[in-house]
């Protein structure tokens, strides 16, 4: 997405995954494909094009206009993120202008719907931010929900080897509770410390306890689920002797700079050596602990998914967006077990 609005594919590559879906939308008439604009790298503009009528007018006539060229069935909006929290910092009027943007969107679709006579509405849905300080300036969830289908809670990246002036927490990248360790009697004050600085705010129940409260529309909130692990080079003690998951990494400039990164799930068995993970019954959640070089990794797998699909039944939520389909590996490992937990319900 550009300055003025256009929005355009990038490469040659993108162009031939967009034919592939589109020839699998033909021979599956039931599924519905969408686009998305924005993301991590491509946000900067939204404050821009959403700041005045005139201009999300422009924009909304972009989105239609991709709609018709190619046939989608709706829209995905990737603002990351209104007001605060992106790569890009925004404007407190974000909040404000997210919703209208939402909403002329929607009238404009519903015209479009009359005028060529489509029988079923065009979809729209967001990609919502998993975490509190993002969300509670940025969202005005109560009011967007009443213009989308559909909200992709991206519930992952909880802990990650980013430069942080807070430190490196390390921890599974999407815990489903919170099952940090605990402070408190029998533990040194600098072990106190320590476990006190991880939020009981950091894992996918608080994120979606708080949709629910805000949106009650439960059916509308997809859990996102990463198809990757994140790791930590120079890990130090465990915070809490008795829960080994749960540490801190050393600085590598000493100050805010971590050494570490994403792995997708095909690569984590040839990076890794998967025969040494545990599962943490508290998180909910598989990680390896290398103490012989400091080296720690949280991930995904199909146990802790499986859980997740369990959660997502018992809590009547809408069903489960996925990061990334192209990081499962080529016999559909992770993706066919959300389709087997699914179907022993």
């Amino acid at each position: 997405m550009e300055s003025d609005g256009r929005i355009h594919l990038e490469g040659d590559s993108a162009q031939q995954r967009l034919d592939s879906v589109m020839t699998v939308a033909k021979r599956n008439p039931h599924l519905k494909t969408l686009f998305a604009i924005g993301g991590w790298e491509n946000s900067q503009y939204f404050s821009l094009l959403t700041a005045d009528h005139p201009r999300r007018t422009i924009l909304i006539n972009r989105i239609v206009a991709v709609l018709n060229k190619y046939g989608f069935d709706g829209v995905d909006l990737d603002w990351e993120y209104p007001v605060t929290g992106g790569s890009v910092e925004g404007t407190p009027a974000d909040r404000r202008n997210y919703v209208h943007l939402m909403r002329e969107l929607r009238n404009k679709l519903r015209e479009l719907e009359e005028q060529s006579g489509r029988q079923s509405g065009y979809l729209i849905s967001f990609a919502g931010a998993a975490g509190h300080w993002v969300l509670k300036p940025g969202y005005d969830l109560a009011q967007l929900v009443k213009y989308v289908d559909f909200v992709n809670v991206m519930s992952y990246d909880y802990f990650g080897a980013w430069q942080s002036k807070w430190g490196a927490f390390t921890g599974p990248p999407a815990p489903l509770h919170f099952a940090t360790p605990k402070s408190g009697i029998g533990k040194s004050e600098s072990q106190s410390k320590k476990t006190n600085r991880f939020s009981g705010r950091m894992n996918v129940h608080a994120t979606m306890k708080y949709y629910s409260c805000q949106i009650k529309a439960t059916n509308k909130l997809n859990m996102g689920v990463p198809f990757y692990g994140r790791y930590w080079h120079n890990v130090g003690d465990a915070a809490d002797p008795n829960d080994e998951m749960w540490r801190t990494a050393e600085a590598s400039d000493g100050h805010t700079k971590f050494e570490g990164g994403d792995v997708p799930w095909r690569q984590l068995h040839q990076r890794f050596d998967v025969s040494r993970a545990k599962f943490h019954q508290g998180a909910k959640s598989p990680y390896i602990w290398l103490a012989e070089n400091k080296t720690f990794v949280g991930f995904e797998n199909p146990e802790s998914l499986a859980y997740k699909v369990d959660y997502i039944v018992e809590n009547d939520l809408g069903g489960v967006m996925v990061w990334a389909i192209d990081f499962d590996d080529d016999q559909l490992s992770m993706l066919k077990a959300i389709t087997k937990a699914s179907e022993n319900l």
